[in-house]
């Protein structure tokens, strides 16, 4: 998707870049918060959550079916 995006929004500078972002990630906060009586962003209501900083592709692949096969 970040890949996508780039291609459409090249013509962007890094400033309207950062801007379209947090105007995204607002209306899906805004969306996932009256949609769900939920708040977005609150790790509780998340059955799962790998830092994508800390692991690549592969590692992210391996912690998720990990969590899979345990909760079955």
């Amino acid at each position: 998707r970040k890949r996508r995006v780039a291609i459409e929004k090249a013509d962007y500078t890094d400033e309207q870049m950062e801007r379209y972002i947090n105007d995204m990630n607002t209306a899906r906060a805004n969306y996932y918060n009256h949609y769900t009586n939920q708040k977005w962003g609150n790790s509780s209501t998340y059955h799962l959550c790998v830092h994508s900083d800390l692991v690549d592709v592969d590692g992210a692949v391996e912690t998720i079916l990990a969590y899979l096969k345990s909760v079955k």
